[in-house]
């Protein structure tokens, strides 16, 4: 956890509400995304029991196999969730601007929809009709976890890249209780999250009513269906609709309350380049699962296996560029990493040498630490001009850092920082290199950027300072 976000679960536990921790969204959000809400069976991950389909803003679909194990059962619930998703993947075709994103209530929904997915698309006895739905949606195989797609979004995740709330991750992943702290403070906060986790929210209905409701009556369907008792059949089908019809419905509102709460937060530069990629994607995929002669890979093996590995790499260091560009959650943990310095000008001093106009600053810094080193070059960050500079020096005054460059490009340009100035300097050009690149770095043969040599104190009470900032306002 960044110090950002630690600071912001602090602040949301004393104002028992949901802290907003960044300006805008780092991920795309599709303006018809595809909401799929599955259901299995208790101790069957293969089967479902039943689907939610909707596109987060109108009421959702449920579809319902009151007899999970029975196979041809099985395929026909499958059969009609496709024919409620096909005019998704149709509105995605027609429209080349659109964002193809399927949004689920939990990473646990993802998993399950992606081996539902890998269900329908290679075994040679899946119904033709399913077998084409899962050749068009196997993408999100291979887009899943990718850190420059957005096409398989996670509501709790999605959520918690802009707000913190007062517990920890893995509470967060329980998308009842952190929809609780995103509503308005009533001071029982804690009791409202006690309530919404005692209600499950994920791929799995409560046991209790597994044990006392539907497992009960699938099996008694079971029997009957083996029976020729079509009226008993009937009757217990719509018995476990009801009782599974209001779980769909539940999860499903919860995802369109959250889809609302996002929609509040403009895209990202980086954003933008996510969705341009995950739309390349999906064109790219269309044409070639169109010819059923084109065989798709089943997991990552051999030369692709090694092609994703260095793709995926790649797609981190790209996305983690942009992300230093925006003012957002990124920005502030770059911050807080010291990858971006701010600091006040505590000199400037223009003279000349020879034939060369040379501009030096001195930089103050109370930031807890900096990853530069002599020689690296930066840029005035949300500057009118580009201005360039070299880093001669740092040295550590106490608590804080001084910062010694001189300029390399701009000299002659107006709006140069002046004494007294906050100014916020960042890494040039693409060979800066987010937090957790080593990999890219070794692969791609450069050198590693050491760290700041000599002691680092960190010492400040984050919250304490956040605090009696607050206080001052």
């Amino acid at each position: 956890m960044s110090d950002l976000k630690a600071v912001a679960r602090l602040l949301a536990d004393q104002a028992g509400e949901a802290v907003r921790f960044s300006s805008e969204r780092p991920y795309p959000l599709s303006d018809h995304p595809l909401v799929l809400v599955p259901i299995k069976m208790a101790g069957d991950p293969a089967g479902l029991f039943a689907m939610g389909i909707g596109n987060g803003v109108d009421d959702v679909v449920s579809l319902v196999c009151p007899e999970p194990r029975n196979r041809d059962a099985q395929y026909d619930f499958l059969l009609a969730c496709a024919e409620a998703i096909n005019p998704f993947l149709a509105t995605w075709d027609d429209d080349p601007f659109l964002m193809p994103q399927v949004i689920t209530p939990s990473s646990a929904a993802n998993k399950l929809l992606l081996r539902l997915v890998d269900r329908i698309t290679f075994p040679d006895d899946v119904p033709s009709a399913l077998k084409a739905l899962g050749r068009r949606m196997h993408l999100l195989d291979t887009c899943f976890e990718r850190p420059d797609s957005a096409m398989l979004l996670d509501m709790p995740t999605a959520l918690g890249h802009l707000f913190a709330t007062g517990q920890d991750e893995n509470a967060d992943q329980h998308l009842g209780a952190q929809i609780e702290w995103l509503r308005p403070s009533d001071g029982n906060i804690h009791a409202r999250v006690r309530t919404a986790e005692g209600r499950s929210v994920s791929t799995s209905t409560d046991p209790q009513l597994d044990n006392m409701h539907l497992v009960p009556r699938s099996m008694a369907l079971r029997r009957a269906r083996r029976q020729g008792d079509h009226a008993e059949v009937a009757r217990l089908g719509g018995e476990i609709t009801e009782h599974l019809v209001p779980e769909i419905e539940h999860r499903y509102d919860l995802v369109r309350e959250g889809l609302v709460r996002i929609r509040t937060f403009p895209g990202s530069e980086r954003a933008s380049a996510i969705h341009a990629a995950d739309r390349r994607r999906y064109d790219s995929r269309r044409v070639r699962v169109a010819d059923p002669d084109k065989n798709l890979s089943r997991g990552l093996k051999g030369a692709f296996g090694h092609y994703s590995f260095l793709d995926r790499e790649k797609a981190l260091h790209h996305v983690e560029t942009l992300g230093i560009k925006s003012v957002s959650s990124a920005r502030s943990q770059a911050r807080l990493k010291g990858e971006v310095l701010v600091g006040e000008v505590l000199d400037r001093n223009e003279y000349r040498a020879g034939r060369s106009r040379m501009i030096e600053y001195e930089i103050l810094s109370h930031q807890d630490q900096l990853t530069f080193r002599d020689g690296d070059d930066l840029v005035l960050l949300d500057g009118a001009e580009p201005f360039k500079f070299e880093v001669d020096g740092i040295e550590i005054d106490g608590e804080a850092f001084v910062v010694r460059l001189h300029v390399t490009a701009g000299k002659t340009k107006a709006g140069q920082p002046q004494v007294g100035d906050v100014i916020e300097l960042g890494p040039a050009g693409p060979e800066f290199r987010g937090g957790n690149s080593n990999t890219w770095e070794r692969l791609s043969g450069l050198a590693p950027r050491p760290q700041v040599s000599g002691p680092l104190s960190h010492n400040e009470n984050l919250l304490s300072l956040v605090t009696s900032r607050r206080s001052q306002d």
